[in-house]
């Protein structure tokens, strides 16, 4: 199952099953032969065809992920001459404001501990956390956490979301240009709620999944961008942002979440160093 697995992953990082087999000196139906028995033992599809290419399935981006560290263990395992080659390993999802925060942290005790830090969208990195793929999670708070049957959440705390342009917008709500996050986005939600309770409807002109693009955009004034404090406070005193004034206020709940089957002394520890590193925490 291993070679099964190296194969699958290396279908996965080249895209088609031509390149793959080429430098894996295997034949096309041999190597397309064997994916079908991956797929048999798992009982769901891995890839989905799209013109000259293939795609993961969204089962198959998590099998990826598992395959990706059961190959990375299987090597471990077999250079176990010299354990001390392999320090004690940690897997922390982090959202990309809470990475930004923790960039100090991150930086001070890589040089002790291995840490394997995934940056991705909230919702990616509950699921991975849920399925056992990372030790810490620290990303927006879903709606409905309990939908996470194998997560604990530890702690909770609040961001707020600046508007911010490039210059000061004069028209009325309604008019303004908004650059919202994508709209099936953890931190969306919690925007879509603000708006609705004020019976307001946003004029979106752009969308995405990076902050710091939107940032992009309101510093070029192409519109209103609601982005965390920290974010956009040396902007703001710089003159690159300016502050619009709204009848609303924007924020969102953030959370620390641990895998239930991955809590060890070491991993409370990470935590406890964590929380020291993000504003809004009581330490």
């Amino acid at each position: 199952m291993i070679l099964e697995l190296i194969r699958f992953k290396r279908i996965a990082d080249l895209g088609t099953i031509t390149r793959a087999s080429e430098t894996l000196w295997l034949t096309q139906p041999a190597l397309t032969q064997s994916m079908h028995r991956l797929e048999q033992e798992l009982d769901f599809k891995l890839f989905k065809p799209s013109g000259k290419r293939i795609f993961l399935t969204e089962r198959g981006k998590i099998v990826y992920e598992i395959s990706r560290r059961i190959i990375e263990w299987w090597e471990k395992a077999k250079n176990l001459k010299d354990p001390t080659n392999f320090p004690p390993s940690y897997s922390i999802g982090v959202f990309d404001n809470a990475a930004l925060q923790l960039s100090e942290y991150f930086q001070k005790k890589i040089k002790n501990t291995k840490l394997e830090i995934d940056i991705d969208r909230s919702e990616n990195l509950l699921r991975k956390l849920q399925y056992g793929l990372l030790d810490i999670c620290i990303c927006v708070l879903p709606k409905d956490v309990s939908l996470f049957t194998n997560v604990w959440l530890i702690k909770t705390y609040k961001e707020k979301l600046i508007p911010v342009s490039g210059n000061i917008w004069k028209e009325p709500i309604s008019k303004i240009p908004f650059i919202l996050y994508n709209h099936d986005s953890q931190t969306q939600q919690y925007v879509n709620e603000a708006f609705s309770k004020s019976e307001i409807k946003p004029n979106v002109v752009a969308e995405s999944i990076n902050p710091l693009f939107m940032k992009e955009l309101a510093i070029k004034n192409f519109g209103v961008a609601l982005l965390p404090e920290n974010m956009v406070d040396k902007d703001i005193q710089e003159k690159r942002l300016f502050v619009q004034k709204l009848p609303i206020s924007f924020e969102r709940i953030c959370g620390i979440f641990l895998n239930k089957e991955h809590i060890t002394k070491d991993v409370e520890k990470i935590v406890r160093e964590i929380i020291t590193y993000l504003p809004n925490l009581p330490k």
